[in-house]
């Protein structure tokens, strides 16, 4: 009989929401109920072929009833509870800290490379089923962490967790499942490091315009000498890792390429060459396709096919202006033959003002006398 057709053991038990999950646990093994449906006591887990969905976390192997740890979807408390006197929650699994920042402004639209790598994932003893990735290296996280989809894919069978995630946007208490068995290898295969535990998190950065590239490094004098050590941007490869300071060796610099203070430099990792800064070339943006029937204008007056950043500020001083030609900005620092005299106060233009408005000259007498305009 189908799930949803038959009665379900649960449904007269009205205590039964109310208990925690450890107490759950034991209701349902003392009943005899299958603890992956919850539904029948004719079988159990093992053998139980329904289809079942957390609504929680999206798992197939429990039931929403079932599930560890709080909601993904709940509230942060107030931080005023935690430091006048209320209730804290206290995790006893993990805490995960991650401190990746990413500002988004439509006015701003610079493209900036960051330390993102692609490399291979595999479970340990299955290194014939390694999938490619792109892992962002995140020193500011003490915790690896991974999307739900390497987790899929990888075809992982490991137990779902809570655990404590702080960011810059606050405190949640989150679940997810974790691994521990996972190894990650450099494209070249020189370098093949054991994970730490991997917990699972939708949360990781995945702007792709951040993946450094060969043609990045060309465009750039003091990086054309690394270009071909970059791999090429592959679209099918999806960033689904985040390398947190509990896999230090992967963080350590073994090379750096500099260049001038803004320019954006170079860093080998023992996973590969990264590109950290911003990528613009010389405040222009090199289009996807170039038209000689279409020109911009520079700020410096040269003609270029690049199209001008629009993440760039230039301040004119000493513009001439043109007559009756108003253009925002070219006026900011015109100087004036006045600009050192010593303007009027608020008393002065309030004596000038009635000046003007009351008072006139009466030609009637001889000579010129001046009266106010009242008497």
């Amino acid at each position: 009989m189908p799930i949803h057709n038959r009665p379900h053991p649960l449904k007269k038990c009205r205590t039964f929401r109310n208990k925690d999950i450890e107490q759950r646990r034991t209701f349902l093994k003392e009943a005899g109920i299958c603890f992956k449906c919850c539904a029948s006591s004719l079988h159990i887990a093992r053998d139980c072929e329904e289809t079942i969905h957390c609504s929680d976390c999206g798992s197939n192997r429990h039931v929403t009833a079932l599930h560890p740890g709080p909601s993904p979807h709940y509230q942060q408390r107030p931080s005023s509870l935690q430091n006048d006197g209320g209730e804290q929650l206290e995790n006893t699994t993990a805490s995960v800290a991650s401190a990746c920042t990413e500002v988004c402004d439509g006015r701003l639209g610079g493209r900036s490379c960051a330390k993102i790598c692609m490399v291979k994932v595999y479970p340990e003893n299955r290194e014939a089923e390694a999938m490619k990735v792109y892992a962002v290296m995140d020193e500011q996280s003490n915790g690896t962490l991974a999307k739900s989809q390497l987790f899929d894919q990888l075809n992982l069978q490991c137990n779902t967790a809570p655990y404590t995630l702080r960011t810059c946007s606050g405190t949640t208490e989150t679940t997810g499942r974790a691994a521990s068995n996972l190894f990650i290898e450099s494209l070249d295969g020189s370098v093949k490091l054991r994970l730490p535990t991997v917990r699972e998190c939708e949360l990781i950065p995945d702007d792709r315009k951040e993946i450094p590239s060969p043609a990045v490094a060309r465009h750039h004098p003091h990086l054309k000498q690394i270009a071909d050590k970059i791999p090429a941007v592959d679209p099918d490869v999806p960033i689904l890792l985040l390398l947190g300071r509990d896999i230090l060796r992967v963080h350590k610099v073994r090379d750096q390429i500099n260049g001038s203070h803004e320019a954006p430099y170079a860093q080998c990792l023992d996973l590969g060459w990264v590109i950290v800064g911003e990528t613009c070339l010389g405040t222009a943006h090199r289009p996807s396709n170039t038209s000689v029937f279409k020109t911009n204008v520079l700020r410096n007056g040269r003609p270029s096919y690049y199209t001008p950043c629009t993440n760039s500020m230039s301040v004119s001083a000493g513009y001439k202006m043109v007559p009756d030609v108003d253009v925002l900005g070219q006026s900011v620092f015109q100087k004036t033959k006045d600009d050192e005299k010593q303007a009027a106060s608020i008393e002065d233009l309030a004596f000038l003002n009635l000046m003007d408005k009351e008072v006139h000259q009466d030609k009637t007498t001889v000579g010129w006398r001046l009266f106010h305009s009242n008497h």
